[in-house]
């Protein structure tokens, strides 16, 4: 007897799109803290994990909503990655430090 896969299909269309859900928050999260290269690393597998599994559930809705996004969080945590390690980083500069210096000796005067 022929098993039906549709509720192996849902499962896995709803672990699609936690993973997904996944994908986008965890990263704002961990850049939060200043890890960036973090955020990066786990942003990409998860967007990878989103689509595998989007992939698997293709004939559920959600698996093809979770295929789709996942594949365009993939490109878009490439091209962050390749931006963030590429790209030229800006020297820190003492701008900040030099605007706030008034506020800072006027705020010890009595």
């Amino acid at each position: 007897m022929p098993q039906d896969d549709t509720g192996h299909s849902r499962l896995l269309g709803r672990l699609a799109l936690g993973l997904l859900a996944v994908a986008v928050l965890a990263p704002l999260a961990i850049a939060a803290k200043d890890h960036r290269c973090l955020a990066l690393g786990v942003g990409f597998v998860t967007s990878v994990l989103a689509a595998l599994f989007g992939a698997l559930a293709w004939r559920q809705t959600t698996g093809k909503t979770a295929l789709i996004l996942g594949s365009c969080l993939t490109v878009l945590a490439l091209g962050a990655g390749a931006m963030y390690f590429y790209a030229p980083q800006p020297e820190p500069s003492d701008d900040l430090a030099r605007g706030m210096r008034p506020i800072l000796e006027s705020a010890q005067d009595p």
